[in-house]
């Protein structure tokens, strides 16, 4: 419990900091639930069409999800896989980094700031409005 209460701390201290410069911008929170086995999310990288990509770290999955519909999809990434960050490539793609096949960004488009809560298997978006 007190890993997550510090993952909140740090995260609230990261959209502060990143929201600093709408000084007087209301702010729109949104909690996405991720499935039961959504292994663990460790790092989130939000895609040009806004689809939120995150490293399932315990399940060796990456998980995509539609913030519009809600839905979230996990993609097996192998035996002995342990997902760790995800960026969005030049190509547009997500591009994950992977201890356990031996292959932390919080990213977003203007405005956004996304948040794995990897204690709470959700991941979380907070918006200027």
């Amino acid at each position: 419990m007190r890993r997550v209460a510090r993952a909140r701390l740090a995260a609230a201290g990261l959209v502060s900091a990143a929201l600093v410069s709408a000084a007087r911008a209301d702010v729109a929170v949104q909690v996405f639930l991720l499935p039961s086995d959504g292994g663990f999310p460790h790092d989130v990288a939000v895609d040009a069409d806004g689809i939120a990509w995150h490293t399932a770290q315990r399940s060796g999955q990456l998980g995509r999800l539609d913030p519009a519909t809600g839905k979230v999809e996990l993609v097996p990434l192998g035996r002995g896989s342990s997902p760790h960050g995800v960026i969005i490539g030049p190509d547009g793609a997500p591009w994950v980094t992977d201890s356990g096949t031996n292959v932390r960004q919080i990213l977003g488009r203007p405005g956004e700031v996304w948040v794995p809560e990897s204690g709470a298997d959700r991941l979380v978006v907070y918006r200027t409005k």
